[in-house]
């Protein structure tokens, strides 16, 4: 295999948090992490799926709740 890492951007001109949500399913299954860049334009649900698939990092962040950095914080992900 060659990839070493599963990386999106969630927003509403790119995938939507379902899809990183199928997504992120797919490469956790297949042993591989995942990082995201989410709530950069809008506040769309992507670091709740980052953190919910225990993510490395989710960048940007611009638009994210207090909700989403608990999460975050408690999967041990990197804002």
């Amino acid at each position: 295999m060659r990839a070493d890492c599963i990386d999106a951007f969630c927003e509403d001109i790119a995938f939507s948090a379902a899809q990183c949500n199928r997504l992120f399913g797919a490469a956790r299954a297949l042993g591989l992490p995942v990082r995201l860049h989410a709530e950069q334009l809008s506040n769309v649900g992507g670091s709740q799926v980052a953190a919910s698939h225990g993510a490395l990092s989710c960048d940007h962040l611009e638009y994210a709740t207090d909700a989403d950095a608990a999460a975050l914080a408690r999967a041990g992900s990197v804002p």
